[in-house]
């Protein structure tokens, strides 16, 4: 195009202003091909880079750059495609050094984006090429990356941007939406937008991202959603939970349009692991970094206690790692609080090390994975504070039908135990019996080997008098072999010295069994039942125990000795006494089998 060339001499000028004149006529004429209105643009494109790169800038030649970018931007609006995508790129190039003209630029984008697409404006006001509308959205990052070095600390534009990306979030275009993530949090962190309200708005506008059926797309959603909720949108923690307070009756609910949706529990059981690790890091720094987190870590703990039975092995370390670390702000931000209960639990277990710790225990037992060492006590503490509320929830997803929610359920359980450990003593008895329906489960052996381990759990932390005495009272009305096989994985999980102390009273229990010929004898070994035979390992195991603790801590036989109210512990199948909590006083008149033992010693019971 050479009547539109630059010309450097006679004036001295970096071009020569009737070339950019005639090529800005020419930019806007429609009628034009659109050949040479494309190298109208690249011939402009360079006449503003020379005044941004010349050394001895007038403010007339700045001005002419500006009244040149303007044109170019009355181009987002062309006909042409091409035109437009090309203008886009233009400005895109130049508004850092000329961000003046972002005050036409923002206008122009509002103007296409934000218009309404009714059928008699719709060919020549709303965008509707996906490439051009992407390429608005990069226009607003580099909007917002060069506006840090405005002095402005909130451009009055920053309402029209804000606008114009939550319109562009509910695009078709998937790019699009995962692009106006990334620029809404870079414009809510430069112009440090922290208002509820707005945070609100956005997370209500992003909701169905975190539904969507492209991954990125959810994953750029979850960390929309997590910038937001740090930022003054805690309060739709709700919405993202699907949780009303019982008390609260919105007028949605009234009429019958109240629709609640669990987004946070969907998320947890996505078949991406790649979303599901987001969606975790999303949860551990909402519950480490938002201001808010004390109101709401009720609602959020079950969602990070899910992590840790995820089928991911890294997701389940990143959730025990990312659990201490909130233990540990926990244990620092509230240590006027637990500074006593910390001083008395340290004293507590160096009581019961020194007095019912074995020989050889170090007072680390073996834990599940991911468990790789004992929870620190800020994690323990923060977690049984809500075991209470836990629990029964967790016990009632046990009767679902789907096989998948019974497993969820049993593993929540068996970590929260661990984290309770003997603060689940309370709850022992309630435990027991919802354990009672998977101990022997040979349809899943997954779940049973998830319920053996929570009753490994509880027989390493809780004293053994209380589950003995819980299955001597079952013992007389609904016993059956699923609570043998529990009493036996109780037995042989129990600390020696701790099982050394109740050992009469489990022999007591024993006998009592095999009198009502509930434990199997040796002589129905071959009968090809696999079951019966591994029932019968099961208890040859448990007294075998028995029998090596009483031959390592001594004979205690005190079954037969009446000390105080408390030390015999005979039962009856026929008394009419009840269960009174943990003192019971059975008396047995019906068979003379304790009779006839009544003179020999627990070891002779044992053999």
């Amino acid at each position: 195009m050479a009547s539109t060339s630059t010309n450097d001499s006679g004036s001295g000028s970096f071009y020569n202003l009737h070339n950019v004149k005639r090529a800005m006529r020419l930019l806007n004429d429609e009628d034009l091909a659109t050949a040479k209105r494309m190298e109208c643009l690249r011939f402009l494109d360079e006449c503003v880079s020379k005044s941004t790169q010349s050394n001895h800038v007038h403010s007339s030649n700045m001005n002419d750059a500006i009244s040149i970018l303007k044109c170019v931007v009355r181009r987002f609006v062309d006909r042409k495609e091409m035109l437009r995508s090309l203008s886009i790129d233009i400005v895109r190039k130049h508004i850092a050094a000329h961000f003046e003209c972002v005050k036409y630029v923002v206008g122009i984008i509002s103007h296409r984006v934000l218009s309404s697409s009714t059928a008699a404006t719709e060919s020549s006001s709303q965008e509707k090429s996906e490439e051009i509308r992407l390429k608005f959205v990069a226009l607003i990052g580099d909007i917002v990356s060069a506006a840090k070095l405005s002095q402005e600390v909130r451009p009055p534009f920053v309402a029209d941007l804000i606008a114009i990306l939550l319109r562009l979030l509910g695009d078709e275009y998937e790019a699009i939406k995962c692009d106006v993530c990334t620029v809404l949090i870079a414009l809510s962190h430069t112009f440090k937008l922290s208002l509820p309200s707005m945070s609100a708005a956005v997370i209500d506008q992003a909701l169905h991202l975190l539904a969507h059926r492209r991954s990125r797309v959810q994953i750029a959603g979850i960390t929309l959603v997590e910038y937001m909720l740090i930022n003054g949108g805690h309060e739709r923690i709700q919405t993202l939970t699907g949780f009303r307070e019982q008390n609260v009756v919105p007028l949605k609910w009234w009429f019958g349009g109240e629709h609640r949706i669990n987004y946070f529990g969907a998320l947890c059981r996505h078949p991406k692991s790649s979303v599901r690790t987001a969606f975790y890091r999303m949860i551990l720094k909402v519950m480490s970094d938002m201001p808010q987190r004390y109101d709401y870590k009720t609602l959020l703990l079950s969602y990070v206690l899910s992590g840790l039975q995820d089928d991911n092995e890294s997701v389940q370390h990143m959730m025990f790692d990312g659990i201490e670390r909130i233990g540990q702000t926990h244990q620092h931000n509230e240590y006027n609080q637990l500074k006593r209960e910390i001083f008395f639990e340290q004293e507590a277990e160096q009581i019961t090390k020194q007095h019912l710790a074995d020989d050889d225990d170090d007072g680390h037992r073996a834990l599940p994975l991911p468990f790789r060492h004992r929870p620190c006590l800020g994690a323990r503490v923060l977690i049984r504070e809500h075991f209470a509320r836990v629990v029964h929830a967790a016990i009632a997803e046990l009767s679902d039908w789907k096989h998948e929610c019974r497993a969820m359920a049993l593993l929540l359980l068996r970590n929260m135990m661990v984290y309770a450990e003997e603060h689940c003593t309370q709850h022992t008895e309630l435990l027991l019996t919802a354990l009672h329906a998977f101990i022997c489960d040979d349809t899943n052996q997954a779940l049973a080997h998830i319920a053996q381990q929570c009753c490994a759990l509880i027989a390493s932390n809780v004293y053994p008098l209380i589950w003995v005495h819980f299955l001597a009272d079952i013992a007389q009305h609904e016993y059956d072999e699923h609570w043998l096989t529990m009493l036996c994985l109780l037995i042989s999980h129990c600390p020696p010295k701790r099982l050394h102390l109740v050992s009469a009273h489990i022999i007591n229990l024993m006998e009592l069994l095999s009198n009502l010929q509930l434990v199997p004898k040796e002589h129905n070994n071959n009968n090809g039942n696999n079951s019966k035979q591994s029932q019968h390992v099961l208890v040859a195991k448990a007294v075998h125990k028995v029998r090596n603790v009483m031959q390592k801590y001594g004979d205690i036989d005190n079954c037969n000795v009446n000390h105080d109210g408390d030390a015999d512990f005979v039962f009856s199948s026929m008394s009419d006494s009840e269960y009174d909590g943990f003192h019971l006083e059975i008396f047995d008149e019906t068979t003379s089998a304790a009779q006839e033992n009544a003179t020999d010693s627990l070891q002779q019971r044992i053999d």
